[in-house]
């Protein structure tokens, strides 16, 4: 039970970042649009057995959110209204669009719970289905992050590069991609890869060439080829036959990245595969000065350790992040303000860092032995600062 506390605590501390990362974005002076006041009416239903399969036929997306009793727990009370409240607005302002939000309660309705998804149900869990598949969501729990994703899932899951400004977009992408090359929109093999693309959109980007010149210039060689890119890595080709099953299984297959950048998209998904090991994460300004010195070297060790499964890599940019600085600072007793790399036990919440110098000469080499020490047992770790000042959170932050 300690351990389980330990992981939610770490998970509220990211989690508070990502909620203050749209904060800050909310209060940028640029931008004029407010989130609507909830009209009052009810369009959340509470979900069972008798009317599971009705709405997931008469709805183009359903939403499932999973609950647990708070048995009248004052801070139960208030997340189950947060939530309740949050998902409420998302329907109102989804209404029309085909989009249909459900929630179900893991004790009361069990059966449903695991027949809605085969991942394990825990609250807080949200479960999307569309055409067939059930996509998760785990993201910053907010009105606009959750309506942004579900409208971009509705979006056509393939996207053709057709001209230099299209390549130049796919170029410039950050998340997670994929491109194949093939004869036309209505062969076989493009037709699979648009199914296999609905399971892992809007997160991982798919785009099809259909102009031999164009494929060429991506490394395309061969009709009904396929790349999938990860940030910061080499492009992974796929072989084999092109069907649905076979494209979904290679991306499953090589889905875990070297080195992951946090987003509020996913915030929840960077933290379940780190239970069992050491989480190395770098707070990195990659435009500074220090930065793009530094930055190449986090990268050069996460392809190292890539093959260590008691390790992942995690980066975050503290300048998405503002109203987060002193908290993080004050938690884990560091200096934000430098480019800065530690490791975070995320079962026992502590923590160590590498402590840089203003001359700093950091090589690959020093933080691969470093890193060696710690994941060894050589280095001590601390305990995150629970006192640290924790950012208000205003009414509009849903």
């Amino acid at each position: 039970m300690a351990t389980r506390r330990s992981y939610y605590k770490l998970i509220l501390l990211l989690l508070v970042a990502s909620i203050y990362k749209v904060s800050c974005q909310d209060r940028d002076p640029s931008r004029n649009y407010q989130l609507p006041q909830h009209d009052g009416k009810r369009r959340v239903i509470d979900l069972k057995e008798s009317n599971f399969d009705r709405l997931k036929k008469s709805a183009d997306v359903l939403v499932v959110y999973f609950e647990m009793p708070h048995y009248g727990r004052d801070d139960g009370k208030r997340s189950s209204k947060f939530m309740r409240d949050m998902l409420e607005l998302t329907a109102q302002l989804s209404e029309g669009k085909g989009i249909k939000i459900g929630i179900v309660d893991i004790v009361k309705q069990i059966g449903l719970a695991q027949k809605i998804t085969t991942e394990r149900q825990y609250p807080g869990y949200m479960a999307i289905h569309y055409k067939g598949h059930v996509i998760p969501f785990h993201g910053h729990r907010s009105v606009e992050v959750l309506s942004v994703f579900l409208m971009r899932i509705l979006e056509d899951p393939v996207y053709e590069i057709d001209g230099k400004s299209r390549k130049k977009l796919y170029e410039s992408v950050e998340l997670p991609k994929v491109v194949g090359y093939f004869e036309n929109d209505e062969s076989k093999e493009y037709k699979a890869f648009e199914q296999a693309a609905i399971p892992f959109r809007p997160l991982t980007m798919f785009y099809s060439v259909f102009d031999k010149k164009m494929a060429k210039s991506l490394r395309l060689k061969k009709l009904n080829s396929i790349i999938f890119t990860k940030p910061y890595e080499k492009s992974i080709p796929f072989k084999g036959e092109v069907t649905t099953n076979n494209v979904i299984e290679f991306l499953k297959k090589n889905k875990k990245q070297q080195l992951t950048k946090l987003h509020v998209e996913s915030i929840h998904e960077n933290w379940p595969i780190f239970m069992n090991g050491y989480l190395v994460a770098a707070f990195i300004r990659p435009k500074s000065n220090d930065g793009t010195k530094f930055f190449p070297i986090v990268k050069a060790l996460a392809k190292q350790y890539s093959k260590n499964e008691k390790t992942a890599f995690i980066w975050v940019d503290p300048d998405e992040f503002p109203n987060m600085h002193s908290y993080w600072q004050n938690g884990f007793n560091i200096n934000i303000d430098n480019n800065i790399i530690g490791v975070v036990n995320v079962t026992s919440n502590e923590s160590t860092w590498y402590r840089r110098t203003a001359q700093d000469k950091t090589t690959v080499k020093d933080l691969s032995t470093w890193l060696n020490d710690v994941v060894d047992g050589s280095v001590m770790f601390e305990p995150f600062n629970s006192k640290a000042p924790h950012p208000k959170q205003t009414k509009e932050e849903l």
